[in-house]
């Protein structure tokens, strides 16, 4: 694709997820010209104890159905499935995905997921589950990170489903060199990154721990700080709560991943700053 901003002033984009997962997102700035950043304030690592998971691995075969909500669940707890027994087990059970990158993570393992909900989120897939005929009579198995949002299990226990949920993975923080850190100061600082996204509330968390002023940066007028981008409510609402403004935070779009949505989002905005500045 042709870039859209020049060489010799591009917009940079602080991206704060796992490296693995921002990959795409990066993918899709760069391809537009745009220049990513990735600086991770978050780590996935296995929970401290597989005691949990692992008793609700054996007592599998009282699971109708599994419910996913992010691809970090399904590696973690496929994997773990695969020390006790054959994947092609588990292919009498109905897979629920939240999006299409969670499906696509379970079709990796040979194994196919129930049709998506109408928009990529958590509200969005607990309607659908418990709207399933005959859902008041499965069990249902949530295997998830030890952050996620309770939404999806609050609102499945409200319409009265049988569900049980275990952590399977954690989220921990990441420690970058200083120098990396001194690096991404300065040119918060200088007003040189344009746009900085987060994609969970640990990571606005973690990124105010490394950078404790960087909310100032938004109160002083002689400053260029960067517009705030958000996955969605919840980190948005963590942004807010730790005084950070929000300015890009695309709506939940039937069939748009939302990270592609995301990286639209930025993308305009990148645009409307330049076209500003030519003006």
């Amino acid at each position: 694709m042709r870039s859209e901003f020049p060489s010799h002033r591009p917009c940079i984009v602080l991206i704060t997820r796992p490296r693995d997962q921002a990959e795409e997102l990066a993918d899709r700035l760069r391809d537009a010209g745009a220049h990513p950043l990735i600086f991770p304030t978050i780590e996935i690592a296995p929970p401290q104890s597989w005691d949990a998971c692992d008793e609700r691995i054996r007592q599998i075969a009282d699971y109708t159905d599994v419910i996913f909500t992010s691809p970090n669940a399904v590696r973690f707890f496929l994997e773990r499935c695969a020390r006790f027994f054959d994947l092609a087990h588990l292919r009498t059970r109905t897979f629920h995905a939240v999006g299409p990158k969670t499906a696509e993570a379970i079709a990796a393992y040979g194994l196919t997921t129930a049709p998506l909900p109408e928009a990529f989120d958590a509200a969005h897939l607990a309607a659908a589950l418990a709207s399933e005929p005959m859902a008041s009579q499965r069990r249902f198995l949530f295997p998830r990170g030890d952050l996620a949002e309770e939404t999806l299990l609050r609102r499945l226990r409200a319409a009265g489903l049988s569900v049980d949920d275990v952590i399977v993975y954690r989220t921990v923080k990441p420690d970058p060199p200083p120098e990396v850190r001194q690096a991404i100061w300065a040119a918060l600082a200088r007003g040189e990154i344009r746009v900085v996204a987060f994609f969970s509330p640990s990571s606005v968390r973690n990124f105010l721990d490394f950078f404790p002023d960087f909310p100032a940066l938004f109160r002083e007028p002689q400053r260029r700080p960067p517009k705030i981008a958000v996955i969605g409510e919840t980190t948005a609402r963590a942004c807010q709560a730790m005084g950070l403004p929000v300015h890009l935070r695309p709506e939940a779009m039937s069939g748009v991943p939302p990270a592609q949505a995301l990286a639209r989002a930025i993308l305009r905005a990148c645009l409307a700053e330049r076209s500003d500045e030519t003006a």
